[in-house]
């Protein structure tokens, strides 16, 4: 039997289960001043609000007054491209398209100076066939790739639909647009529970047809004809109807800064942090778009964003690391140990998220936590003047014979390669927490103080890890000790034996950092 009203149904299920899923990121959002659902005031985008105080950022550092959430539920699997943007039926409309809509809202603020942000959410994903797969770089319309001349035809089609004459105007729209991918809320109910718990809200019992959270914050609105709340009213709410069990798993208020190069699973770091960085206009992938850029503008921006972020010193501070190795070691290079700041840092494991904080005990003896094994490099060049070392680190996989095969081709400054790897050999889930990779990190800082020669500490140190983020975070609090040093990444798209490239570097010589 087909039930008429069913689509209506879920697509009402969907939309109050995205209002819960950013209400979980509200309640833990120190920016986040009021949500809304069902909105006033912006038209088309009025399904759900966040309001922030001014605070709040997006990617690109742009101050933000509201992200406003349009929902749309399809039934059906299925994919879209950018000419359904400007077509009324994608979104069930007789006449007015999607982009007329955003464009009507977004010429509210064009003239105020005050940055909103519009967030189209959808069960359907872009086509990949479709030219709109090309243009998207994150969740938003990238304008430099749109400004290209095969994407003419996009260009003039979308403002023909606008009535747009100005190009510029069109790629002003689009910096306040974006499109949110959020799979049928049916699917993400693992995900969504996490996050009520996360924020010390009661998680559903999957084995029981209702769901409490759904009927809830629509009851509210059409009975009492309250739509918008503040956090200490979203949580009587929940109290009222026993669904708060306490405070957020992380009892002590933190402010939450990220980075990303990376797009995979740091789809919502936007959302879930207080401050973020997007370095991933310099990336193709995992690949850099020109070597140059590792010292220059990445670093940059990097060392900007540091600083800004965390000015407070009385402050508590998060750090989520979504990138490559050598970003996560020099934002440990820019908060070093003398930084005298409270930081822990958001570690993804097997087994889910953990919090690793730096040891303030360091070791209580002296035996050694890590194997060592010194080695010499066979093609190293004697007539130099200094004497380089390589440091390689085994924790989640063995690396060492790439990379003793790298130095032997590629860096003959190199006399000796320190190889260390934990107990057992290297393998996921190595590093047992924070503390046991504080503990690791301060071994090697010590190692490389006390073992090398004058000569050596004089040349550079190579570094190459195949270690979690965390470790690699805290190891790069210590060196500022190590002198000179480059950093390398493995090149995984070629995934060839001794793919390595160089990447960011301190030489004084130089002034690489």
């Amino acid at each position: 039997m087909t039930y008429v009203n069913a689509p209506r149904w879920q697509g009402d299920d969907y939309q109050a289960d995205f209002f819960w899923l950013q209400a979980c990121i509200f309640l833990s959002s120190q920016n986040a001043s009021k949500i809304m659902y069902e909105a006033n005031g912006e038209k088309s985008f009025d399904d759900i609000a966040v309001y922030y105080n001014n605070n709040e950022t997006d990617s690109a550092g742009k101050y933000v007054v509201a992200r406003h959430f349009q929902v749309k539920f399809h039934t059906t699997p299925g994919v879209f491209g950018w000419a359904s943007l400007i077509e009324p039926s994608f979104i069930n409309a007789e006449k007015v398209s999607l982009f007329e809509r955003l464009y009507n809202v977004y010429k509210k603020h064009r003239d105020t100076g005050e940055y909103f942000l519009y967030l189209f959410v959808t069960n359907w994903s872009i086509n990949p066939n479709d030219q709109l797969s090309h243009l998207m770089r994150e969740e938003k319309i990238d304008r430099s790739t749109l400004a290209r001349k095969k994407y003419k035809v996009v260009r003039d089609a979308w403002k023909e639909k606008l009535s747009i004459d100005n190009e510029e105007e069109l790629y002003d729209m689009l910096d306040h647009f974006q499109i949110h991918f959020e799979g049928s809320g049916y699917l993400n109910t693992q995900y969504l529970n996490s996050q009520l718990q996360l924020a010390g809200l009661q998680r559903t019992d999957q084995t029981k047809y209702v769901n409490p959270y759904r009927p809830l914050i629509r009851n509210v609105v059409c009975d009492h004809r309250n739509n918008t709340f503040d956090k200490d009213q979203l949580i009587e709410l929940c109290k009222h109807e026993k669904l708060w069990v306490g405070a957020p798993t992380v009892p002590e208020p933190t402010f939450k800064i990220g980075i990303k190069s990376f797009s995979r699973r740091a789809e919502k770091l936007e959302e879930e942090t207080d401050a973020t960085l997007s370095l991933l206009d310099y990336f193709n992938g995992r690949v850099i778009n020109n070597s140059t850029l590792w010292n220059g503008e990445v670093v940059g921006r990097i060392q900007q964003f540091i600083e800004n972020a965390t000015k407070d010193s009385a402050k508590k501070y998060e750090l989520r690391l979504d990138v490559h190795a050598s970003i996560a070691f020099v934002s440990g290079y820019f908060l070093d140990m003398k930084s005298g700041l409270d930081l822990r840092i958001l570690q993804s494991t097997s087994e889910g998220k953990s919090i690793w904080r730096h040891s303030e005990t360091g070791q209580k003896d002296q035996t050694p936590l890590l194997v060592w094994d010194l080695k010499n490099n066979s093609s190293y060049d004697s007539s130099l003047e200094n004497e380089d070392i390589a440091l390689v680190v085994n924790i989640t996989h063995p690396i060492t014979a790439d990379v003793i095969q790298y130095i032997a081709s590629e860096l003959p400054t190199v006399n000796r390669i320190f190889c260390c790897e934990l107990e057992g050999g290297a393998r996921a889930n190595a590093i047992k927490n924070g503390e046991h990779a504080s503990m690791l990190a301060q071994e090697i800082a010590l190692e490389l103080k006390t073992k090398r020669t004058q000569k050596e500490r004089e040349g550079v140190v190579h570094l190459f890890f195949s270690a979690p983020n965390g470790f690699v975070f805290f190891l790069g609090r210590h060196s500022k000790s190590f002198g000179q040093w480059v950093m390398y990444e493995y090149d995984f798209d070629t995934n060839k034996p001794a793919a390595y490239q160089r990447s960011i570097s301190m030489l004084a010589k130089k002034g690489e950092v």
